[in-house]
């Protein structure tokens, strides 16, 4: 299964083995965070990341929190929000966060337990967090200059909580390789009171199922249903996050005008980095990377303005409309035509063309009994219509939902996004994803997903249009003593290969397969192995993962979490993904292929209320073998710190 290349390596392969035989006697189980159930299948980043660290440092209070407070907390719902505020009512006040746990399930409220509280005690007005990241080996580009910055990863945060109601945010970050420490620098300022909610400075909308507007990185695939199939909204946020050329910088206004309206408004003007072709703009750049010259003189060349107006009306407790309209203007043309791009424009022949265009939305929810029916339509006045469906059944026991969406070749939408894709500017795209969750007795349940999606008309790299297919399948025991997990995937997807004008069709088939096992031997202890295969049908193509995590927590205030990951794989087509541990914020989930190791630690020092520390550490280790059958050896490492101060 594994060629371990050196006998130090063997010993740690044996040593660890052993281990896990002799050590290991259960005592109960550990779920999983709120991070790792939903970003389990991301390889990229999700909003979460940013979010869940904004909501650990200020809880919303549920004893004062307004329906839309309760709505920015992941995995609530509308009903579960009206519920809360109608249980208040009837208390007066909550007396402990567990008088919620029965309306919202047990489940969600132990994966949100740590965002919410009813102390009415004022915390720390000043939080400041700094987070730094260096790549111990230096890359080529650096070493021949052809990037003009340092290795170093820089992240700066303050908020300031004035009051309750009042609260300002900074950020300033670096990506590495970047030479401007404050290439990506975000404000924000944020006025919320029961019936208003203002923000000034940088922010996010999202609206309905996210066609129009949507997080920085759209609705993305779980096994956890609730996070999918969660009832269009409107909701915006300070954008205190890492992701840059999303997002709006203005204003944003909120009025709860009654029990059943609310009303709402933006402003916009932003800088957008730019795809150049023979000096004019064809299109919009989003990696926000601004390492050499070229990619430094792309940045903020053209400037959005956009503004828009919206309203929520709640004709009872079944049934909620939504409608926003909005509008968009740049000061400068995207010429994304023939006369510009040539042959190039084939492969973009619907991608945005001129100075501008209007856009309006409208959804709605709508509950009958066990069913929960949410939708989104969508359409600018230069192109298609969008929309997005979803029908959502749920029982103490059993849960089912389908989604389903399509988007025109000429789709426009600037801020929004399909489903399981975080590119702006979606388009020609229609699928579905069908799920399930069932428990087959209390200790024992079943999920499963089908996501299928056809491209509409060919992309930049496929000269046919294409079409995938996934579908997983997942079994969890769980009692008071372990935690076991047996899960089946398969992605199947297809591209052409042209010869001489003759497209030829290419199916690749993926199949994985997994058992993870989570258990804790102590209350101070806790520890998962997962192993983890993958092959392609009718190809060499193999790859296998085996890991050891382990976490302890030493006293009250220091813990650390280690893993140590062996992988081979024939090469990046059979690579494999394992989300790990990162520091608040932070996501990390890279990529494994050929041969070796992988290794990290993760400490947590809490000196006190004021003051918080996290280092981690981050080996690994590859063996390539040349042409010639030579093997060789590369190195990659890391080191993350990041220090929180409040006072």
């Amino acid at each position: 299964m594994f060629q371990i290349k050196n006998m130090n390596n063997k010993n740690l392969f044996f040593l660890l083995i052993f281990f896990f035989l002799f050590f290991v006697q259960p005592v109960f189980a550990q779920s999983d965070s709120l991070l790792n159930l939903i970003n389990d299948l991301s390889e990229n980043e999700t909003y979460l990341d940013d979010l869940l660290l904004d909501l650990s440092e200020n809880p919303v209070n549920i004893n004062t929190a307004t329906r839309s407070d309760l709505l920015e907390i992941p995995l609530i719902t509308n009903e579960m929000a009206d519920s809360i505020v109608i249980l208040r009512q009837r208390l007066g006040r909550f007396k402990s966060k567990r008088q919620i746990r029965k309306i919202i399930t047990a489940e969600v409220y132990g994966l949100i337990k740590e965002f919410i509280t009813i102390s009415e005690k004022h915390k720390s007005k000043i939080k400041i967090t700094q987070r730094n990241s260096l790549r111990l080996e230096r890359i080529n580009e650096i070493e021949s200059e052809q990037y003009l910055g340092s290795i170093l990863n820089n992240y700066s945060r303050i908020k300031y909580q004035h009051s309750p109601e009042l609260s300002f945010g900074f950020i300033a970050q670096k990506d590495p390789d970047e030479s401007n420490y404050i290439d990506h620098l975000n404000f924000a300022a944020q006025y919320k009171k029961a019936k208003w909610n203002l923000i000034a400075g940088d922010y996010y909308l999202q609206f309905g199922q996210g066609l129009s507007h949507s997080n920085p990185y759209g609705n993305q695939k779980s096994i956890y249903l609730s996070a999918v199939f969660r009832e269009a909204t409107i909701v915006a946020r300070p954008n205190l996050t890492s992701s840059e050329s999303t997002g709006k910088y203005g204003l944003f206004g909120r009025y709860h005008l009654n029990d059943k309206t609310d009303l709402f408004s933006f402003y916009s003007k932003s800088g957008r980095d730019v795809k150049q072709e023979h000096n004019s703009i064809t299109g919009f750049k989003y990696d926000g990377l601004h390492r050499n010259s070229r990619e430094i003189e792309s940045k903020d060349l053209i400037h959005e303005k956009s503004f828009g107006a919206g309203l929520n009306y709640s004709f009872n407790n079944s049934i909620k409309i939504g409608a926003l309209y909005s509008q968009y203007a740049f000061d400068k043309t995207i010429q994304n035509n023939f006369a510009v791009l040539g042959a190039k424009k084939r492969r973009q022949i619907f991608a945005f063309e001129g100075n501008g265009f209007n856009q309006l939305a409208f959804s709605y929810n709508w509950k009958v009994e066990n069913v929960k029916f949410s939708g989104e339509f969508s359409q600018a006045n230069k192109g298609g219509p969008g929309w997005v469906q979803s029908a959502f059944y749920t029982k103490e026991k059993f849960r089912a939902g389908v989604k389903y969406w399509r988007l025109a070749k000429d789709f426009l939408s600037a801020d929004g996004r399909a489903f399981d894709d975080s590119n702006p500017f979606p388009q020609g795209v229609t699928g579905y994803f069908a799920a399930l969750q069932f428990k087959i007795i209390e200790s024992i349940s079943f999920g499963a997903f089908k996501l299928y999606e056809q491209q509409l008309w060919r992309s930049y790299f496929e000269p046919m249009p294409t079409e995938k297919n996934e579908w997983l399948g997942q079994l969890d025991w769980k009692n008071k003593t372990i935690s076991t997990t047996i899960r089946y995937r398969d992605k199947q997807a297809e591209s052409f290969e042209e010869v001489k004008n003759i497209y030829t069709r290419l199916e690749q088939n993926q199949k994985f397969i997994r058992l993870e096992l989570k258990y804790s031997p102590t209350k101070i202890v806790k520890l998962k192995t997962r192993w983890e295969h993958t092959f392609i049908e009718n190809s060499k193509e193999r790859g296998t993962l085996f890991y050891q995590d382990f976490e302890y927590k030493f006293f009250e205030d220091i813990q650390f979490n280690t893993r140590f990951t062996f992988f081979n794989t024939t090469s990046f087509d059979s690579r494999l993904y394992e989300y790990e541990r990162d520091l608040p914020g932070s996501f990390s989930n890279i990529a494994l292929f050929n041969n070796g190791l992988k290794s990290y630690l993760l400490v947590k020092w809490k000196m006190n209320n004021n003051f918080s520390f996290w280092i981690k550490g981050r080996y690994v280790t590859k063996y390539e073998t040349s042409l010639r059958g030579e093997i060789n050896q590369a190195i990659s490492r890391d080191l993350r710190m990041q220090a929180v101060v409040s006072f």
